[in-house]
């Protein structure tokens, strides 16, 4: 659980943990919902190390329906319930199949309201699937499983475990290289873009594809890549500041103009200028210090003669009599300064 939490937080992402049908169940379910994570991915899990068989342990749950139930009873609508679905099930003979449809039905009755698929590589045993599913009554929202091809010994690991049916066609095309780890991939990655665009192109709703990297990232930014659901770099101008973590703000993509170009912060870049800026009339050595663009007499013309005090006028006429030393760039405005003065002051 420590991996999902500090995650969320501080990419912003949205994990979906695992919650497997053994005795730890229950107490992961507390920390996941301590630690905020709404998604659980109801799974049985591989059996132990060293067993061909599941067995489930002295207070575990035995079925996903248990699992299910336990949720919505002891969290009610807390947590968003995935479950796995099976295409390679289609293939199993009418009454076995249909055994398997019901059991997935009841499973969602229970509570459970996303599918994610196990991996396939036979478009055509998906479609037939997914329709006997919508057939069977079930509407909820189905993710296909893709599993992105690395190498040769990698593929035929995994779609052994799996159980997956492989095309002959695939093996038509990466037999002849299975020593070479590359062209693998590459023809791999031709073969599985494919089936992706098939299953988008199938008018199935599908409007979602699960990769399953197994930790591996090359293979699966290359299909990313291919079906072009990546942008390309040059068309995203990248922002001039570091973007938020926060999820009210990581999609920001306005601020200030002049934030634009300048990339440190306000903050960043004023934290050594004085308490008080001092203004033209000040230390030239401020950041402050700089020309006064505004006309003097401006405000004169707008409100009228000001309402000096004798300190006021007493400071200014010295500077305006060159008893005392002006900053420099005052001596054009001494003469304007000096006619508004009242005559009480001269």
């Amino acid at each position: 659980m420590p991996l999902f939490c500090p995650l969320e937080k501080a990419a912003g992402v949205d994990p979906g943990p695992c919650a497997v049908r053994y005795y730890h169940s229950r107490k992961y379910l507390q920390e996941a919902k301590l630690h905020g994570c709404r998604n659980i991915l109801a799974l049985r899990g591989d059996p132990p190390a060293g067993q061909d068989t599941w067995t489930a342990v002295d207070g575990g749950f035995t079925h996903g329906i248990d699992l299910i139930r336990h949720i919505r009873k002891h969290h009610g609508d807390y947590f968003e319930i995935a479950i796995a679905g099976f295409p390679q099930h289609a293939t199993l003979p009418p009454e076995e199949f249909a055994l398997e449809l019901q059991w997935l039905k009841e499973k969602i009755q229970a509570g459970a309201s996303l599918i994610f698929t196990q991996m396939f590589y036979d478009v055509q045993i998906f479609v037939d699937w997914v329709k006997a599913v919508r057939k069977a009554g079930i509407t909820v929202p189905i993710v296909p499983g893709i599993n992105p091809i690395q190498t040769w010994n990698g593929f035929q690991k995994s779609t052994k475990l799996a159980e997956t049916p492989i095309p002959q066609s695939y093996l038509d095309v990466l037999e002849p290289h299975k020593a070479n780890d590359e062209k693998v991939r590459e023809l791999g990655s031709q073969l599985v873009v494919k089936l992706c665009r098939d299953i988008l192109d199938s008018g199935l709703g599908i409007r979602g594809l699960h990769f399953y990297t197994m930790n591996l990232e090359r293979g699966t930014r290359i299909l990313l890549e291919q079906l072009q659901f990546v942008p390309r770099v040059e068309a995203v101008k990248p922002l001039p500041w570091r973007q938020s973590l926060t999820p009210s703000r990581r999609a920001e993509t306005i601020r200030p103009i002049f934030w634009a170009n300048r990339t440190k912060s306000y903050l960043s870049r004023t934290e050594n200028w004085d308490e008080y800026p001092n203004g033209r009339f000040g230390d030239s050595r401020s950041p402050a210090y700089g020309e006064y663009p505004y006309d003097i007499r401006l405000p004169v013309r707008m409100h009228g003669p000001f309402a000096w005090t004798c300190t006021d006028c007493t400071i200014i006429e010295r500077y305006c009599s060159s008893s005392m030393g002006p900053p420099r760039n005052t001596r054009a405005d001494r003469p304007v300064v000096r006619q508004l003065l009242p005559r009480e002051s001269s």
